[in-house]
């Protein structure tokens, strides 16, 4: 498994503050609007270990907590939708690129919750670009977060999820991406 990453360091003995790009799930459309918006629900993110290949080609593990899907369930409300990550130079959705990015929008109210694989982060959205929902209607479902996130480098092992060498905290989501291809199951559009 592999995820996109670039890492700042604040300083040599601190946390660092990484952007990233995950899957969640599918997406699944709930309804289609006259004006072709489909409204849909999906798994933005889940609990557990995720990978990250370092360029290395070694492999990275970071623990996402529970405190980790509540700052993503914060945060990632009324946040803007977009047709695979964004290519611009920070690869984030700002004010001023919103009108070429923007293909829809997370509703304010997103939901943490849990079964029997842990907790997760369940979201509904407007898909409302054109290209967008005919994406939607050709399969692209899956879902992936991009966020900047602190990482506590210590590392450890969850009783549950097994080891890993960092864990992410204090998650700040910037948009939520229609992609083709996730990288863990269970996140996409329903």
């Amino acid at each position: 498994m592999s995820a996109h990453a670039t890492q700042r360091r604040f300083d040599d003995a601190g946390p660092q503050k990484v952007r990233r790009y995950d899957v969640g799930g599918k997406l699944k459309a709930t309804h289609r609007k006259a004006d072709g918006t489909i409204l849909a629900e999906g798994i933005a993110v889940r609990e557990g270990v995720l990978e990250y290949r370092r360029r290395d080609g070694s492999v990275r593990r970071e623990l996402v907590t529970r405190e980790a899907l509540l700052d993503t369930a914060r945060t990632l409300g009324r946040g803007p939708m977009t047709l695979d990550h964004p290519s611009t130079d920070d690869g984030f959705v700002r004010a001023d690129n919103f009108d070429k990015l923007g293909t829809g929008d997370v509703d304010g109210e997103t939901f943490v919750e849990e079964d029997a694989q842990g907790g997760f982060v369940r979201v509904k959205v407007a898909i409302r670009r054109k290209d967008a929902v005919e994406a939607f209607d050709k399969g692209v479902t899956q879902l992936s977060c991009g966020y900047s996130v602190v990482l506590d480098e210590t590392p450890g092992e969850h009783p549950r999820f097994g080891r890993y060498d960092a864990r992410q905290i204090a998650r700040d989501c910037n948009h939520l991406a229609q992609v083709q291809d996730g990288r863990s199951s269970g996140s996409h559009l329903r």
